[in-house]
């Protein structure tokens, strides 16, 4: 038979420690919490080290990625192939001044 309990939870037995401290044991199980109204972003979640670590990878690749479709919006409009993007967008070609000898 359930012990009287302080609100709606049921203790089911108590235990006492060698340091005097009184332990209430129950065997409902804890209730989960209802998530927070407005839909506000939890402190855990908005300072936890994955969650910088993914914003200091995403913006500069985002901008990168950027950059690289500017490019390949204006070099390769004619010509949408996998060579016209490797060696006009992403690579210089070999024969550009400056590439296999640097510039005095």
């Amino acid at each position: 038979t359930p012990l009287k309990g302080d609100g709606e939870v049921p203790f089911h037995a108590i235990s006492a420690s060698a340091d005097s401290q009184m332990g209430l044991l129950t065997l409902q199980r804890r209730v989960p919490r209802k998530p927070k109204a407005g839909g506000e972003i939890s402190s855990t979640v908005l300072f936890s080290p994955f969650s910088w670590l993914a914003l200091l990878l995403y913006y500069p690749l985002s901008i990168l990625f950027y950059f690289i479709l500017t490019d390949a919006l204006q070099l390769c409009s004619d010509d949408w192939s996998l060579e016209c993007l490797h060696h006009t967008v992403l690579m210089a070609a070999t024969s550009r001044p400056g590439i296999l000898v640097p510039p005095h």
